[in-house]
């Protein structure tokens, strides 16, 4: 699970999301569901993984997904870090 929290992430950097830190360090924000589902993300975060491989992860609590795909758009988020298919089709 923390690998794909991860590669989740990393996909994030490829497409040129977000933006650099005085440490110079990759910022990233990414919108994730107060689930279980979304606890890879969180114990990457807070056991430093993310840290090691430069990124700055801050994880945007969010109630539902539907309105995390608008803000993907609009450059508000950078990755999102789960949803399912209904949400994606409904975007």
């Amino acid at each position: 699970m923390l690998l794909a929290a991860a590669a989740l992430v990393l996909a994030g950097c490829d497409s040129g999301g977000g933006s650099q830190s005085s440490d110079g360090r990759q910022q990233l924000t990414v919108p994730a569901l107060p689930l279980t589902d979304s606890a890879a993300l969180y114990l990457a975060r807070d056991r430093g993984l993310f840290a090691k491989e430069g990124l700055d992860v801050h994880i945007e609590p969010v109630q539902q997904s539907i309105p995390a795909l608008p803000a993907l758009l609009k450059g508000q988020v950078d990755v999102i870090a789960s949803a399912n298919h209904v949400t994606y089709l409904q975007a």
